[in-house]
């Protein structure tokens, strides 16, 4: 004895009628059997082919680039108010995110401020040692903040906004005002053990 599989199928006509599906009967409650247009609503509808997701959520992505001589994050804070009053007429549980270059800078500057409380607490445990000196440390930080006034100054002239790349250039500018800082207080312990007055 050999099965076979044997699978029925339809004429096109009753699989495209949507009349055929409300005749369909279903067993209900007590074993009766009822059609399914009286427990169900049938009706033709269009929906996208595939859903994507992000984060486990269906996402509707909507993409755009800004014009030459723009820039993204100004851009964005344009759009700020337009966006704020979007999202108040969204339904509940509907939300709007920004992506793209805004999200991967904001993320790249989470990743700073994570490291910086330690990246601070190791530069002035160095300079400590260096300088063996509480008034030289303190000195020698409180230069740091020199270092943001040209900052402000050649962003306010160029009209670029504080980004993720501008934070990575005040740093290493900082940096390099405390070495400068640093080096300056060696070169005057130097000339005072050589014998020269201080404020001479």
């Amino acid at each position: 004895i050999y099965l076979v599989d044997i699978v029925a199928r339809a004429v096109d006509s009753e699989r495209a009628s949507i009349d055929t599906l409300r005749g369909l009967t279903i067993s209900a409650s007590g074993g009766r059997r009822v059609p399914l247009e009286q427990v169900a609503k049938l009706s033709y509808q269009t929906e996208p082919p595939l859903i994507w997701r992000r984060g486990r959520l269906p996402t509707v992505t909507v993409q755009a680039d800004v014009a030459p001589g723009e820039n993204a994050t100004v851009v964005s804070k344009r759009l700020q108010k337009a966006i704020a009053g979007f999202k108040a007429e969204l339904p509940v549980r509907y939300s709007v995110e920004q992506g793209g270059v805004i999200e991967d800078s904001a993320k790249a500057q989470a990743s700073i401020f994570v490291v910086f409380p330690l990246m601070l607490f190791i530069m002035a445990t160095v300079l400590m040692i260096q300088l063996m000196s509480f008034q030289r440390l303190v000195l020698v930080l409180l230069t740091a903040p020199l270092a943001i006034i040209g900052v402000s100054g050649a962003l306010l002239l160029s009209g670029a906004p504080m980004g993720f790349v501008a934070i990575l250039g005040v740093m290493s500018l900082i940096g390099m005002v405390i070495r400068n800082s640093v080096i300056l207080i060696a070169q005057i312990d130097q000339h005072i053990a050589a014998g020269e007055e201080p404020w001479a």
